[in-house]
């Protein structure tokens, strides 16, 4: 897991999709848990679009679990950070 400082590259036409053991959000630095099924606001900021505001809603760490990798692992575990 990396910080990606120059943010991440939304190629026009396609679809980028953030989930479990892909390419997700870390949220640090919280001022207060979060709470399962309360939301909170999101800024997110484009190069050319400027700012969207969104909700994100707070699902509970069972809600979607990560794709199966074959070998009988979801690949979800975040061993080692």
């Amino acid at each position: 897991m990396r910080e990606v400082p120059d943010g991440v590259l939304l190629p026009a036409g396609e679809t980028v999709t953030f989930e479990p053991s892909g390419l997700h959000l870390m949220l640090v630095g919280l001022n207060q848990p979060l709470v399962e099924g309360e939301a909170f606001p999101l800024t997110l900021q484009f190069e050319h679009a400027g700012t969207i505001e969104i909700e994100v809603p707070i699902a509970g760490i069972a809600a979607r679990e990560a794709p199966d990798d074959g070998a009988g692992r979801n690949g979800s575990s975040h061993e080692g950070h």
